[in-house]
């Protein structure tokens, strides 16, 4: 089983979802957290999750709780704004957190750049005493956390009814759930590149796609701190090759940095344009 290494990070996982000048965004990690619908009820999501499908107009936003449990019977949030042939970004949550506070930290930009969000929960891992991600270390070898990401996918693809683009998506990771998120990248034609916020990367699990990365981290922060990114993606780069790979440090600590979100918006959408439907 693949373990993820920065398990010793979770002493600080409770202000990982801080969105830093923005206080009243994200929940504090082991903190129930809300999206208009119950994370806690089975029922209450599938039902609430419907609802919200059957009472958006035509093209409307649309948002809620996963239907889709994983082993710990959690789920995640999404959110699939007004429009059509939108993006679609894959977020995952750092250890002790959940889908729903890393959505709320990222529904703003979606708004904004009118992209749609799939945030799966993770499970929870014994040996870590807390919920985060298990992850692949080789090639082709997916975690046991793949598959409840892949149905969330696949969830949140068919609640939008067409809407969502099939293909310029980014997987992007804070903290204990970045590692996954160029595997996930490196393995699905649909994603045109990846974020590491905050986290690491296991090269030797690269797929054999090459898309663009993202590694960002604070220049005071005590988990990941910048030489610790560099030499990350300095790693990634020798496996992915000469492509476009952006390493930024900014102002701040382990925390999500509002410039940080911002910068990783534009790299996804402007740096490379997405694909549109002929």
């Amino acid at each position: 089983m693949w373990l993820l290494l920065a398990l010793a990070i979770a002493a600080s996982a409770a202000g990982w979802f801080v969105l830093r000048k923005r206080g009243d965004l994200p929940s504090a990690a082991g903190q129930p957290a809300s999206l208009g619908t119950s994370t806690s009820n089975a029922a209450s999501a599938s039902s609430e999750s419907e609802q919200a499908k059957a009472q958006a107009p035509g093209d409307g936003a649309i948002e809620g709780a996963l239907s889709t449990k994983n082993r710990s019977d959690r789920s995640g949030a999404y959110f699939i704004p007004a429009g059509s042939h939108l993006p679609l970004m894959v977020a995952l949550h750092g250890t002790g957190g959940d889908g729903a506070s890393l959505l709320r930290a990222l529904k703003h930009l979606a708004q904004r750049r009118n992209f749609a969000i799939v945030a799966p929960d993770s499970g929870f891992i014994p040996e870590a005493g807390a919920h985060t991600w298990y992850v692949a270390r080789q090639r082709g070898d997916p975690s046991s956390d793949s598959p409840h990401i892949a149905q969330t996918i696949e969830e949140v693809v068919g609640l939008a009814g067409g809407r969502i683009a099939p293909n310029g998506w980014i997987a992007v990771g804070h903290s204990g759930g970045a590692s996954s998120a160029p595997y996930l990248a490196t393995h699905d034609l649909r994603f045109a590149a990846f974020g590491v916020l905050h986290g690491g990367a296991f090269p030797d699990a690269f797929g054999p796609l090459h898309p663009r990365g993202w590694f960002s981290t604070g220049n005071a922060d005590p988990a990941r701190p910048p030489d610790h990114v560099r030499e990350q993606a300095r790693n990634a780069r020798r496996v992915l090759g000469a492509g476009p790979l952006d390493v930024h440090i900014y102002s701040g600590g382990h925390e999500l940095i509002a410039e940080e979100l911002e910068g990783l918006i534009h790299f996804w959408l402007d740096s490379a344009p997405v694909p549109k439907a002929p």
